[in-house]
């Protein structure tokens, strides 16, 4: 900044340089650009917080409509299905939130839940592209990323698994775990996998359900190099 002498000899009219223009202008640009990445990080935390909760609330809302005895409508008839479940699909980034078929509880394990029997029972389809978050279907990693387990052993992954459907079997919401092979023993197993942002792929949150407790647990913000 530079100072005019007036004919008393007071300094008078201050005024920039250009190049101490150039400077604040350049400042400016630097905060701007700090906050908006700053911003953008954050809200894609909130993001991947929020999609993971999704999923969490899915997995308690099966539940609930197990415990609730919740009807569907069945052909214009409105039925109790044997149980309500999520099949979480990594390869399709997909959860499908349905009621089982009504057949005997025996059987409905590995029968293929979204068959030509349940069509009229699919209930609800959920793109996680829209909540901006992927789930990671990398099975090489050790521990992998997508690990089903129909077994207490916590390190036995199904090999071929690749969904997690995860079943709440009426009246008292048993739990099932299913393979793709079937398994109908309940309250045994459970399934991990890694949540990240579709965008920022390098944060994720690991969630672990445990089919012989009925523990979720959700873990914290984690970035990966």
């Amino acid at each position: 900044m530079t100072m005019k002498k007036s004919q008393s000899g007071l300094l008078t009219n201050p005024a920039f340089t250009i190049i101490e223009m150039m400077v604040s202008v350049a400042i400016i640009a630097i905060i701007t650009v700090v906050v908006v990445i700053n911003f953008r990080a954050g809200r894609q935390r909130d993001e991947l917080r929020d999609g993971a909760m999704h999923i969490v609330s899915l997995i308690q809302q099966a539940q609930t409509y197990a415990l609730a005895g919740k009807t569907v409508d069945y052909g214009g008839n409105f039925v109790g299905p044997p149980g309500w479940g999520l099949s979480i699909s990594p390869q399709d980034d997909v959860i499908y939130f349905f009621a089982d078929s009504p057949r005997d509880i025996n059987n409905w394990y590995g029968d293929g839940i979204f068959g030509e029997d349940d069509k009229n029972f699919f209930y609800e389809q959920f793109n996680l592209a829209e909540y901006n978050i992927t789930i990671d279907d990398d099975t090489n990693n050790e521990p992998p990323a997508f690990c089903v387990r129909t077994s207490p052993e916590p390190d036995n992954c199904a090999p071929d698994a690749k969904t997690a459907d995860y079943i709440f079997s009426l009246p008292l919401a048993n739990r099932h775990i299913n393979d793709n092979e079937g398994y109908p023993n309940p309250n045994k197993g459970g399934f991990s996998l890694i949540i990240r942002h579709s965008i920022q792929t390098n944060i994720f949150i690991s969630l672990t359900v445990d089919a012989a407790t009925g523990q979720i647990v959700l873990g914290p913000i984690e970035s990966s190099p």
